[in-house]
């Protein structure tokens, strides 16, 4: 899977899994609501798309928080 991907169109892999279309969609729409900060966001959707390596330990724990809370609300099946 290429680095520099549109990560909005085709998924992101975070923590060796995944994610698909829609979960990557879904994971946009709650960065940018709960993110409000334009650096710390700028960080996160550069990591995401490959062009960072690295991100800051408080943008990674927010967006472990979001990440959690995505997978949370997702109906059980």
């Amino acid at each position: 899977m290429p680095k520099n991907r549109d990560w909005q169109e085709h998924g992101v892999r975070i923590g060796g899994r995944v994610l698909s279309e829609k979960e990557a969609q879904e994971l946009v729409r709650e960065i940018r609501k709960r993110i409000r900060d334009p650096k710390a966001r700028k960080e996160v959707e550069e990591f995401l798309a490959g062009q960072q390596v690295e991100i800051s330990p408080e943008v990674l724990e927010t967006l472990r928080l979001i990440l959690v809370s995505i997978e949370m609300m997702r109906p059980k099946t």
